[in-house]
């Protein structure tokens, strides 16, 4: 057999025990992540994803443990956005100290999530046609005589000349 050959692993059958469950709904807490908490209790992700399709309350818990998942996320996102996060200062290869350092990132991010009207960078267009040729329409564009104003009716400097 080559190292291109692959071969699926098969895991024994685990039951899903009540105990197992729990542990499930903790690790997806902590991890975030379906695959991870289910490998770390060791019971497949097809067990579980069936457990939750035909018992409400696993689905109730599991949906719990990822709003606690996200709220944690949240809490980090307003912690580097607001307050910073630490970040050492070296000179010269040497520690000098450390400094507070807040996320512009974030925040932008953090905001064009909650309002996607007023930061999103996204253009809402349409397109118009009227017989063999379109026109594409986007709101907030300069018209033509705008454009040329700003843009059409400057002359080269001596600067941008190249050498």
């Amino acid at each position: 057999m080559s190292d291109n050959d692959y071969v699926p692993v098969r895991r024994p059958y685990v039951k899903l025990t009540f105990k197992r469950r729990d542990a499930f709904f903790l690790a997806l807490e902590r991890l975030g992540n379906v695959t991870a908490a289910a490998d770390y209790v060791g019971v497949s992700r097809v067990t579980l994803y069936k457990a939750r399709e035909k018992n409400p309350d696993v689905a109730e818990a599991w949906d719990m443990a990822q709003d606690r998942f996200n709220a944690k996320l949240e809490e980090e996102l307003h912690e580097r956005i607001f307050e910073g996060v630490e970040r050492p200062i070296y000179q010269r290869g040497e520690l000098v100290g450390h400094e507070k350092v807040k996320s512009d990132r974030l925040l932008e991010v953090a905001l064009r999530a909650r309002m996607p009207d007023k930061y999103s960078e996204r253009l809402a267009a349409k397109l118009e046609h009227s017989g063999s040729a379109g026109v594409l329409v986007v709101p907030g564009a300069m018209d033509m005589a705008a454009w040329m104003e700003k843009f059409g009716g400057a002359k080269p400097t001596p600067e941008d000349k190249p050498e």
